[in-house]
């Protein structure tokens, strides 16, 4: 069975992880369309992953000046063939078996639908990494009566959970059918928030959320100190963000 997967990775002086994307392609590329993005690196991440990954089938496409995150994950969105899409930063993780289970979920979902699975952070605490895995039950959320985003956003849950839905782009699968209709992009030139955009305009559109059991994504953020910008937003400032969107 062919997964209608499309899994895009993007990369920029990733040196200290390209053992980890490259056991990713390793592992994934001969079940799912893998899109390898490379945003101008200047060390040699690019070299290091084309030696690891021979044996390993996929694009591995190399912009030619400096664009960003948002400009990295268009050009992804637009050499993918598959029905949905899922994205990777590229010092973050994957765990490959609960990605392809998910992924065989996916072949059956409608395609006008989020779909949604939990994941896992690393953190910092006390100058210690902390693991905190969140748990999702799998369900479907009907959003045909939710007009008002805000209201989409808070009558969910009142939870890690409703942060997650609308506002990171990773650990979910995305219709390409949806962002094709709608010409759904990420917003070039954001510094920040450029997911949350992404995700708001993307939910706008759907007429389903599917919230999947498979915990396959580990959201690095013990890349950042205890008092970066990521740490200090909670669902309470998101939406006041929101209320600016409406």
């Amino acid at each position: 069975m062919q997964l209608k997967v499309s899994l895009i990775i993007n990369i920029h002086n990733s040196s200290d992880y390209v053992e980890n994307i490259s056991n990713t392609i390793n592992s994934l590329s001969n079940k799912i369309e893998i899109i390898l993005v490379d945003d101008c690196s200047t060390d040699k991440s690019c070299e290091k992953i084309s030696n690891l990954t021979k044996n390993s089938s996929y694009k591995f496409i190399k912009l030619k000046v400096p664009s960003g995150i948002s400009k990295s994950r268009n050009i992804g969105i637009e050499n993918a063939t598959r029905e949905f899409i899922s994205f990777m930063d590229h010092d973050d993780s994957i765990n490959n078996n609960e990605f392809i289970k998910s992924s065989s979920k996916v072949n059956h979902l409608d395609e006008n639908s989020l779909i949604v699975c939990p994941y896992t952070t690393s953190f910092y605490k006390d100058n210690l990494i902390i693991t905190d895995r969140l748990i999702s039950k799998e369900r479907e959320i009907n959003t045909n009566n939710l007009t008002n985003i805000n209201y989409r956003f808070s009558s969910f849950s009142n939870s890690r959970e409703t942060y997650h839905i609308c506002l990171s782009a990773w650990s979910k699968f995305y219709s390409m059918k949806i962002i094709k209709s709608k010409s759904l992009k990420f917003k070039e030139g954001m510094d920040k928030f450029e997911d949350c955009s992404f995700g708001l305009s993307y939910l706008y559109s759907v007429k389903k959320i599917y919230i999947l059991e498979n915990n396959f994504y580990t959201y690095s953020q013990a890349r950042f100190k205890p008092s970066g910008l990521t740490n200090k937003y909670n669902i309470h400032n998101w939406l006041g963000w929101i209320d600016e969107l409406n």
